[in-house]
């Protein structure tokens, strides 16, 4: 675990708002610290129906007008739709509202318990185009997550953070700078958007910057630390699979680049290799070492081509 003063240096990297970290690492190791899924209920193989959700927040394209504080410097409260309680989902919640700049909600789900004042919370944001988060582990109100922070000129610093949730908000965090990746070059419009497969996920920027969400198919267990897991909440999985990586060269259809952080050891590093396939209208995402190639297709794909 991460010594205080390293989180602390690591927060002020990332310029943003979490002035008060509370101390989970010592509530984690009094607890055992380990995986489960985070609504309660024990996956079982899945549910025929079941929805995979990626837990990766999208950005928007417009800011929601910050709330005026009250004269202690917090927002006012009032009423902001059913306010999740399973662990997973209020961590997903809290940075779904963060990347739409509703900043009210995202006090309330947590910020509040994250910074010493509404306006350091809101201004700690202010270099960062969007967030996107991955659960990688649950245990009771823990929730461990992978997060890729873009910052405003298109590069990615990548975090490991632990979220403590009680009564329907976080109410400590951790969070640890695990790399600061570098801008790319815009040449990759053609391998640009987002992408879909059976059970993952695939965004890449026009400057190479991506992202791969993806089920590990094993699921958190309540007994035990399992990491990377899958995490259910009601009906809804959280895959617990990501890789981050950072397109560097292009020839043709082909490019390539290098992992930037993995929550699989895997995937961990090492150089990674992406195909645009125009007969198809996919994107083939590979590996050294690995033994499938992965596919993901576009909105002019054939339909079933990349599975259900």
């Amino acid at each position: 675990m991460t010594a205080l003063g390293d989180v602390l240096a690591a927060v002020s990297a990332r310029g943003r708002g979490l002035g008060v970290i509370a101390a989970v690492a010592a509530a984690l190791l009094a607890s055992g610290c380990a995986g489960h899924s985070g609504g309660g209920a024990t996956a079982a193989g899945g549910q025929a129906g079941t929805a995979v959700a990626t837990a990766t927040a999208s950005a928007t394209s417009a800011a929601t007008a910050t709330p005026t504080p009250d004269a202690g410097g917090t927002p006012a409260a009032t009423g902001s739709g059913h306010a999740p309680h399973a662990p997973d989902a209020v961590v997903t919640a809290f940075f779904s509202a963060v990347n739409r700049h509703d900043w009210q909600r995202a006090w309330q789900l947590g910020g509040k318990n994250l910074s010493p004042s509404y306006n350091a919370f809101v201004q700690g944001f202010a270099g960062t185009a969007r967030d996107d988060v991955t659960i990688t582990a649950t245990r009771g109100g823990t929730v461990l997550v992978l997060l890729a922070a873009i910052q405003a000129d298109g590069h990615a610093r990548t975090y490991h953070g632990t979220y403590q949730v009680s009564n329907g908000a976080i109410s400590r965090g951790q969070e640890t700078l695990h790399s600061n990746g570098s801008r790319g070059p815009a040449v990759f419009s053609a391998f640009a958007g987002p992408w879909s497969g059976h059970d993952r996920s695939l965004s890449i920027s026009a400057r190479g910057l991506g992202i791969a969400s993806f089920r590990v198919f094993s699921f958190c267990s309540p007994h035990r630390l399992i990491r990377p897991c899958d995490s259910v909440s009601g009906n809804t999985i959280y895959p617990g699979g990501v890789t981050v990586f950072q397109l560097t060269g292009r020839s043709g259809d082909r490019a390539h680049g290098s992992i930037q952080d993995s929550s699989t050891a895997l995937s961990a590093s090492g150089p990674i290799t992406v195909v645009f396939h125009r007969a198809t209208g996919t994107i083939t995402l590979s590996q050294p070492g690995q033994e499938a190639t992965d596919v993901y297709c576009g909105p002019h794909s054939p339909p079933g081509y990349c599975g259900a």
